[in-house]
């Protein structure tokens, strides 16, 4: 006799079944093997490294299952394998946006990006300030949660879920 169960390998072909699209698998974070993917435009660069590893360490450190893609490939490339393997969150860590004090955080479900500081800074990024505004610091500031808004209340960058 043999055992005809669903088991592990039948429930990941059946998500998979229902949750992808022409770009590969959008996993749900609930089963996901990473909850995000820090993603390091320019390895070779030491600030954007560095910053990228922060984040990454940051991330761990608050209980977010991470990994950190920071292989000497083309971003296109980079972009491209992390929609296929369909890590929900995306956190694209590059020089040009850490010079405008933020990463791009993109949800691979919607394929919404925004743009938030990174781990640490609790500064309002450029593109949450109008013109002339100038930044000002609050109590309610200090007490917002940094930068990924979803997962758990109290992750940087934010909370995944």
């Amino acid at each position: 006799m043999g055992c005809y169960g669903i088991g592990i390998e039948r429930s990941m072909a059946a998500a998979i079944e229902c949750h992808h699209d022409d770009k590969g698998i959008v996993w749900p974070v609930a089963i996901a093997p990473f909850e995000a993917v820090v993603l390091v435009t320019q390895p070779d660069d030491e600030a954007t490294a560095a910053a990228g590893e922060k984040v990454h360490r940051q991330l761990l450190a608050s209980g977010v299952d991470t990994i950190i893609d920071d292989r000497s490939e083309r971003v296109g490339v980079k972009f491209r394998d992390a929609e296929l393997v369909g890590i929900p969150l995306r956190v694209t860590v590059g020089s040009r946006g850490l010079a405008n004090g933020v990463v791009e955080l993109t949800e691979r479900a919607s394929d919404e990006t925004r743009r938030v500081p990174p781990c640490g800074d609790r500064r309002r990024g450029a593109q949450d300030r109008r013109p002339g505004q100038a930044e000002q610091r609050s109590e309610a500031a200090d007490r917002s949660p940094p930068l990924i808004t979803g997962a758990r209340p109290s992750t940087c960058p934010g909370s995944l879920r």
